[in-house]
């Protein structure tokens, strides 16, 4: 009787441990670079969109689109480097032949906004993209 008990609470300890260890649905999801252009699509209406040549500031890929008469910047990066420069407000890149520029920068997760007039609506609903 007693290894019986013994085995059940062995049992219920595990399974107790297991539940414990198992991940929330709180996990936040991995875009790629179109479905996160069609979700903040889906919030702010982005006209003018255009491709950019992201490998130039050290991209993966990358657009500009106009939102009113205020110009955005969206870029994918996988230089976790580049990321980080960009989460203090401002994002400097050179461009050979061009100079070097600085722009305003908002992150969220492996996407960075650049842009020169901030827009409240516009980086409200970038930031809400989980």
């Amino acid at each position: 009787m007693k290894k019986l008990i013994s085995i059940t609470l062995v049992l219920l300890l595990a399974l107790s441990l297991a539940a414990c260890g198992s991940q929330s649905g709180s996990t936040k999801k991995e875009y790629t670079f179109a479905e996160f252009q069609a979700a903040l699509g889906e919030k702010v209406a982005m006209d003018s969109v255009s491709e950019k040549s992201a490998d130039m500031i050290g991209a993966v890929q990358g657009i500009g689109f106009f939102v009113g008469d205020k110009s955005f910047e969206l870029y994918q990066f996988d230089d976790n480097a580049k990321i980080k420069d960009a989460e203090d407000g401002k994002f400097s890149f050179t461009i050979q032949g061009f100079g070097t520029f600085e722009m305003n920068s908002t992150v969220n997760g492996k996407f960075v906004l650049l842009y020169k007039n901030a827009d409240d609506a516009v980086i409200s609903a970038f930031q809400s993209i989980q």
